[in-house]
């Protein structure tokens, strides 16, 4: 093993994405003379899954990573132990190849357009004012013209009204968007990719996200940020409010965030930089299928198997809804399996039988009275 592990130490640069398994170039002798060892290799350093494929007298690697980003060198654990677990030699081999590990897209293809609704076009005002026809009305103040008060409101109430303009809205030509890294985020940077990749941010945009420094509007930089977004996950959405401020100085825009599906330091962080720009900001939150935790079979609480959970639990993802909606932010869960736009009646139980006909009707009288 350890003469093999000495031609692993400068192999070739690989460039995977997450969850599609692809060959490693590296092969392990298969230890076909001992027919009661077990041979195993376990990447953990990136973190992926690995296969061995018997091919003649050796064993090829096939991985699936986990995890996105840059990876200047891989860590592998070898053991060789007997089947029954007597006995086991377990070493760690480093080797410098890199390793460029992108977010699997899915079906996140066919997303909708991300663009918020910014301040209309529309100057009816002879100051400029970006508001549309005067349509609401609210009670007359000192100062107000006279020529804006309803006459026809004042004759049938005895009340003087003004008309207010409604203010105007219209799809945003800017665009403001940020990746926020954070615990299983690996879907919501499946849609970022996507939304730069297919120019679903419109076609003035801005993109930044955690761990870069800089905000850029090329696709490739836009790409690059969302690899090292991965090694910032906790210090997430910690220049957000200085990115939002310093894309403003430049005009209006509308913002699109893309945040992880389970709550954490960064939401916080969020909630204070959109509480003032709430009207104007659109919250995409990608998933890999919500659904509830299997029920534990009653040989597995004999035997104490672990608990088979979600890699997302559905409390953290309501959580999480629940802040952004106090806030009014218009909110997007995407599923990266179906490509699909998903809403809290996919992921609720349903109801198992439903109450009969006079019982509802003595619940709904119950609620009328």
């Amino acid at each position: 093993l350890f003469i093999r592990s000495r031609s692993l130490r400068h192999g070739k640069s690989l460039r995977l994405e997450t969850q599609i398994e692809g060959p490693s170039g590296a092969s392990w002798p298969s230890l076909f003379w001992l027919p009661l060892v077990r041979f195993q290799v376990e990447w953990v350093s990136p973190h992926a899954e690995v296969r061995l494929e018997k091919d003649g007298f050796e064993l090829k690697e096939w991985i699936a990573p986990k995890e996105r980003g840059f990876f200047d060198c891989v860590l592998r654990k070898v053991s060789v132990e007997d089947v029954l677990g007597l006995s086991r030699i377990r070493m760690e081999f480093r080797s410098n190849t890199k390793v460029e590990v992108w977010p699997h897209i899915g079906r996140l293809k066919r997303l909708p357009v991300l663009m918020s609704l910014g301040s209309g076009e529309e100057f009816p005002h002879p100051m400029g004012i970006a508001n549309g026809d005067r349509l609401d009305l609210r009670r007359y103040s000192p100062g107000d013209p006279a020529r804006f008060i309803h006459w026809k409101a004042l004759a049938r109430t005895r009340r003087v009204m003004v008309r207010v303009p409604e203010r105007s809205l219209s799809p945003s030509k800017r665009t403001l968007a940020y990746l926020v890294s954070g615990p299983n985020d690996e879907a919501t940077a499946s849609a970022a990719r996507a939304a730069i990749e297919n120019r679903l941010l419109g076609d003035e945009w801005v993109f930044a996200a955690d761990g870069t420094p800089q905000a850029t509007s090329s696709t490739e930089e836009a790409l690059m940020a969302i690899l090292r977004s991965a090694h910032a996950k906790s210090d997430g959405a910690s220049r957000l409010i200085s990115f939002l401020e310093e894309g403003e100085r430049m005009g209006p825009a509308s913002i699109v965030l893309f945040v992880p599906p389970q709550g954490g330091p960064w939401l916080e962080r969020v909630t204070l930089a959109l509480k003032t720009r709430s009207h104007r900001s659109r919250v995409v939150i990608g998933v890999d299928g919500l659904r509830p935790a299997p029920p534990r079979p009653p040989r597995h609480r004999f035997f104490f198997y672990p608990n088979q959970t979600p890699e997302v639990p559905i409390e953290h993802l309501e959580k999480v809804l629940s802040t952004l909606q106090a806030l009014r932010v218009e909110t997007a869960i995407v599923d990266r399996l179906s490509g699909q736009p998903l809403s809290p009646l996919h992921w609720r139980k349903p109801i198992a039988s439903s109450p009969s006909l006079p019982h509802q009707v003595a619940d709904f009288k119950k609620e009328v009275a």
